[in-house]
């Protein structure tokens, strides 16, 4: 059944500086995501990449501890008032699950940006023209122990290979079959995330219906084959403007890019107040 939370008391009218932008990354692109936040005034980006591959194990609660734990991000970053959520690839579902979550708690959230993250319940095969571009960036990008680290991590998580994971997570001592190192703990991390995120998206989407939030919805060139301009967030969202950036995915963590999300975010903002 869908519901509509009814909104929080009105944000300060008259304050005229910007909110807080607390932002989310993706399955990558992480560290050019900081990068990018450090141009702008008051933001701080979430981590979530770092956590052991072992807490993603636990049976029906990774993500329900990941939002817990981005949400106790946020009130050590901003203890009170409000803020601004911005959230890229994977970070959009995610910001957009931890506003309303916020906002249904009573903590007033001035608004989230979601860049280039559809809101299908149902996976979509990327392109194989996308998919190819992104190998080769890899490979252009000539990192051998996370190309490694990649490869090992997607053996881990398939087939037989996943129960002997399962086993080995019931020890916080045993060690994996395949040991790199910090790099393979953050692939396992992403790929266990893909493996897990449409279950837990169908049934949080589910619960919450519509949210209130006033949304900026930022796509790409790259979501062109879903044939949905709002890319199915119209349905989700009552207060939604969507800015067609037209680059690639990755692209929109540029700096001329997130420049311009950076723009529409304050403007949004502005217009808020």
């Amino acid at each position: 059944m869908e519901s509509t939370l009814e909104p929080p008391p009105p944000l300060e009218a008259t304050r005229t500086e910007a909110f807080p932008i607390i932002l989310l990354p993706g399955l990558g692109g992480e560290s050019k995501l900081t990068r990018r936040s450090k141009d702008w005034s008051e933001s701080f980006v979430v981590s979530y990449l770092d956590w052991n591959w072992r807490r993603f194990m636990e049976p029906g609660c990774y993500f329900t501890s990941l939002i817990l734990d981005i949400r106790r991000q946020i009130e050590e970053k901003v203890p009170s008032g409000p803020f601004y959520l911005a959230g890229y690839s994977i970070g959009g579902p995610l910001a957009f699950v931890c506003a309303y979550d916020c906002w249904a708690a009573g903590r007033p959230v001035a608004g989230l940006a979601i860049l280039d993250a559809p809101a299908i319940v149902d996976p979509v095969p990327t392109p194989w023209r996308i998919r190819m571009r992104r190998h080769w960036q890899d490979l252009l990008a000539f990192d051998p122990r996370g190309l490694l680290g990649s490869v090992v991590a997607k053996i881990l998580v398939r087939g037989a290979m996943l129960g002997q994971l399962q086993r080995l997570a019931r020890s916080p001592y045993a060690r994996l079959p395949f040991d790199l190192g910090p790099e393979v703990n953050k692939k396992l991390v992403m790929q266990l995330m893909r493996q897990r995120y449409w279950a837990w998206w169908n049934g949080r989407i589910r619960e919450i219906g519509r949210s209130t939030v006033p949304t900026l919805l930022f796509s790409s060139a790259d979501l062109d084959h879903l044939g949905q301009p709002d890319l199915g967030w119209g349905r989700y969202c009552v207060d939604l403007e969507v800015v067609r950036l037209g680059c690639s995915h990755e692209k929109i963590l540029d700096r001329r890019y997130m420049g311009t999300v950076h723009a529409e975010i304050l403007r949004k903002m502005k217009a808020e107040a």
